[in-house]
């Protein structure tokens, strides 16, 4: 029996959740508000199942710190974890171990889910824009920094189409289908790129260059990042660590260019706290930021305002990559996981070290930092008899060796 291939990870404050390409989704680690969805509160050093209802995969997943949404193949969204600020959308403020169904307007079916540190945003299929949670610093867009009672719609530019959407730590990116970003909430860094140090309760146009057409956007917790179709990649707000990219310290509240070599294209971004990730479409992982966990790479380690490589295991390339707090992880193009940084709490389901080094290229790194998931985990077709996930007796290393392990 071969290992499945998965196909996203995501990463929360403390844990990791991933998505078999069959719909199954496992997690592991920091579990005290229930981000894990399997029904307790106990720490995971290995993946547990998520307890989705049965019959039901996941088709897409979003995390970034206490709380996880996922889009369900029965076209319902979930979430489970935290719930402080209102997060779950389920009337309540009570934390949930399982899945819960997010309550939204009648009629609004989502394709897209982003969360933030304490706050959500859904995209609808008519590119409608949808919030809730934490609004302390307008980052629901509602035009008050009041609390809302659930989902709540957003006006983006005059009712542009909208067809990404990123949650920061209390400010959001929204980018329309003309190519422009628009933002709004919390802009003490200038994380909301209009030049200015104002919040903004509804969204504003991000000040980017005006002959670039923009593809992907994607929120840190005080910085943002804006991925143009030529492959740039631009970011402006918070710079503490440098992770902007641009090979300074200094806060910028208009977007500056990442210093990433003009030979590669970049195809996906991915924003941490305060460290961020780019994938070239050769596979290959870029990093820039905050590394007091190695979440960057074990090369790498310390702050970096220029963005550098990451060497990985020989022959390995990425396709899709998550940024989180104090670690990161990564799908590779074959179906693997990789995941490295910090792993207090069992988040790269290894062996509980306080620092995991980062992706290598030394003769056993994928063996070493692979993130150790189950063999053969099966989702069940929606409407079958049977439970949605059948368990393995086995566990494998994502990489290149197999283990045992007692059932």
């Amino acid at each position: 029996m071969s290992p499945h291939r998965f196909q996203q990870v995501v990463v929360g404050r403390a844990f990791t959740v991933a998505v078999t390409a069959d719909g199954a989704a496992f997690s592991w680690g920091d579990n005290s508000l229930g981000a894990l969805g399997n029904g307790d509160r106990s720490r995971q050093r290995g993946p547990v199942a998520v307890a989705l209802p049965e019959g039901v995969g996941v088709t897409w997943l979003s995390a970034k710190w206490g709380t996880v949404f996922a889009l369900g193949s029965d076209g319902q969204v979930y979430a489970w974890g935290d719930n402080s600020f209102g997060q779950l959308a389920d009337g309540t403020i009570q934390a949930s171990a399982t899945p819960v169904p997010v309550t939204l307007p009648p009629g609004v079916r989502v394709v897209d889910v982003d969360a933030g540190h304490w706050h959500t945003l859904a995209l609808s299929s008519a590119g409608e824009v949808y919030a809730w949670g934490d609004n302390s610093g307008g980052q629901l867009g509602a035009g008050t920094t009041d609390e809302q009672d659930g989902p709540v719609a957003i006006q983006v530019g005059g009712g542009q189409t909208v067809t990404r959407v990123s949650g920061g730590g209390m400010h959001s990116l929204a980018l329309t289908r003309s190519g422009a970003v628009y933002a709004w909430g919390d802009n003490s860094y200038g994380q909301l790129g209009d030049g200015t140090t104002k919040a903004r309760t509804r969204p504003v146009a991000v000040r980017l260059p005006n002959l670039a057409v923009f593809v992907q956007v994607a929120a840190l917790a005080n910085a943002s990042l804006a991925l143009a179709a030529d492959g740039r990649v631009f970011a402006w707000g918070d710079n503490a660590f440098g992770q902007l990219g641009d090979g300074t310290t200094v806060g910028r509240p208009l977007p500056v260019q990442a210093l990433l070599p003009s030979r590669l294209e970049i195809c996906e971004i991915s924003g941490g706290s305060v460290h961020a990730l780019a994938l070239d479409t050769d596979g290959g992982l870029h990093t820039w930021g905050h590394c007091h966990a190695a979440q960057r790479g074990a090369s790498v380690l310390g702050d970096r305002s220029v963005p550098v490589q990451v060497g990985t295991p020989a022959g390995m390339a990425f396709a899709h990559v998550s940024a989180g707090f104090a670690h990161s992880a990564g799908v590779s193009a074959e179906g693997r996981l990789l995941s490295w940084g910090a792993d207090w709490a069992g988040q790269l389901a290894g062996e509980m070290l306080p620092v995991r080094p980062g992706p290598t290229t030394g003769p056993d790194a994928s063996i070493k930092d692979a993130t150790v998931l189950p063999l053969g985990p099966r989702a069940v077709a929606a409407g079958s008899a049977r439970p949605r996930v059948e368990e393995p007796s086995r566990w494998v290393y994502v990489g290149r060796e197999v283990k045992t392990a007692v059932s």
